[in-house]
């Protein structure tokens, strides 16, 4: 059975959003959740959770660190993200980018169940005579350039450290949102080592305690992103 894992603090809209989506979807397993206690606990039961529909600002701490969490328990997953605050802007890079899905509370049902077909199918009762009615669970893992959006979307300050497939490491080091410095263990350092990070396919990602180091960069982080996905687009057309 497919499972979607529900952070909200607000336990009507909670209640409300659970119903809703267990009303169009019979067949999936919701787990809610108020707290981000409580959401880790649900990720260490729960192996295989498919869909983390998560609220971004919750009493005991925010559903983007949270979702770093999920990059590294639960690869296979995919998260949508939700606020209460006014989000025309931060929509606006999440859609120029094209790797994260934001809401604006109150979420509009009909936009989330579009999502939600778009990447697991058909409800129940919206699926085509003759087709099979539970949930096709086909999803992809954040990628790193997901991680780091949604750490400047949130306007963290901290260190997230990255370790690819193949052992290499490096961290990126987030100031107010903006990205500051970036590392490698193959001794690059500044925009050089950033570019590489961004390349990296598969992998964990964790928080590190370490200082902010000194800025090595000085580019705001949406022209930032948007090179490095260009430089990976032209880098795999170069491959082909």
């Amino acid at each position: 059975m497919a499972s979607l894992l529900i952070l909200e603090d607000s336990q009507v809209q909670l209640t409300s959003l659970s119903n809703n989506i267990k009303a169009r979807y019979p067949d999936l397993e919701i787990l809610p959740a108020r707290t981000i206690e409580e959401a880790q606990l649900l990720l260490s039961e729960y192996d295989d959770i498919d869909i983390f529909l998560l609220d971004i600002y919750v009493p005991d701490g925010s559903g983007i660190d949270f979702l770093c969490d999920v990059k590294t328990i639960s690869p296979e997953s995919h998260a949508i993200m939700m606020t209460a605050n006014p989000v025309p802007e931060m929509q606006k890079h999440a859609q120029e980018l094209g790797v994260i899905r934001l809401f604006q509370k109150p979420i509009e049902l009909d936009p989330l169940f579009a999502e939600f077909e778009r990447l697991i199918g058909p409800s129940k009762d919206g699926s085509s005579e003759g087709s099979n009615s539970s949930f096709k669970a086909s999803l992809g893992g954040l990628s790193t350039v997901d991680i780091i959006q949604l750490k400047c979307l949130s306007r963290a300050t901290q260190v997230i450290a990255f370790v690819c497939g193949d052992g290499i490491s490096g961290k990126i080091h987030f100031q107010r949102g903006e990205i500051v410095h970036a590392e490698t263990t193959t001794g690059k350092s500044g925009l050089d080592a950033f570019n590489e990070i961004v390349g990296w396919k598969g992998g964990r990602v964790e928080e590190s305690q370490e200082p902010i180091a000194e800025p090595t960069i000085d580019k705001g982080w949406e022209s930032l992103l948007m090179d490095a996905v260009r430089m990976i687009d032209e880098s795999t057309l170069v491959q082909d």
